[in-house]
């Protein structure tokens, strides 16, 4: 059985939009409810160093904190917009890296599909096409699990999944052609219009017009008798 090239679909903002509005809106409201009285001291820290209510309280005591967080509005946020950037909605990293663990779930499985018709084409396309790797960067292990929910929900039909790092590279050369619409900006479906199913087409004509040019070298090649 002759293998089937394969295509690489990065999977946040190609398929999966992350709902970091929804998520921050949360957020938001969370932070500043009642926190029912809660109080303690120094010589308590190591016993709720962990705990997100006072981690939460005990940031919003300063004042640059406090104002920061009260400036954002998440009316404003636009989804698609965002490439998988939220630093400019936190006051630092580490702020970042908590709501990241926290709201992992609301960001990346109860999310919205990019195009619902891009699922239908990806599916024929691992069928009778190319096999599809579908690569998803990892900023938090808990991203993990919510990505194969989301996937499994999604009824996505591809032939590998990689988790991958923000640091680690693509080997290029083991695809016919990479999905990526963060770092290729013609690739993104603004009007979720037929970008995707027309990039698998020229994929496909591609393959043909090798394979055609494979078949005629290999004759040439052929032993005369």
């Amino acid at each position: 059985m002759k293998l089937k090239n394969k295509i690489c679909i990065s999977l946040d903002y190609s398929i999966r939009i992350p709902a970091f509005k929804n998520s921050y809106a949360r957020f938001k409201e969370w932070l500043y409810k009642d926190d029912f009285g809660i109080t303690f001291d120094e010589e308590d820290e190591i016993s709720v160093k962990d705990d997100t209510r006072i981690y939460w309280n005990k940031q919003l005591k300063d004042d640059k904190v406090m104002s920061f967080y009260l400036s954002k509005t998440p009316e404003s946020i636009k989804d698609a917009e965002l490439k998988g950037d939220f630093s400019s909605y936190f006051f630092n990293e580490e702020h970042l890296n908590k709501f990241i663990e926290e709201y992992t779930f609301n960001l990346y499985s109860d999310c919205e599909i990019a195009c619902k018709r891009d699922i239908d084409y990806i599916n024929v396309c691992q069928a009778q096409l190319f096999d599809v790797v579908i690569i998803d960067i990892v900023n938090n292990p808990r991203k993990v699990s919510n990505t194969l929910h989301f996937l499994s929900k999604s009824r996505i039909y591809f032939k590998e999944l990689r988790f991958i790092s923000r640091t680690e590279k693509i080997n290029e050369k083991e695809f016919i052609g990479i999905w990526d619409p963060v770092k290729n900006k013609e690739q993104v479906n603004k009007d979720k219009g037929d970008i995707f199913i027309n990039w698998l087409k020229e994929l496909e004509s591609k393959e043909k017009a090798e394979r055609e040019e494979h078949e005629k070298m290999m004759e040439i090649l052929k032993p005369r008798k």
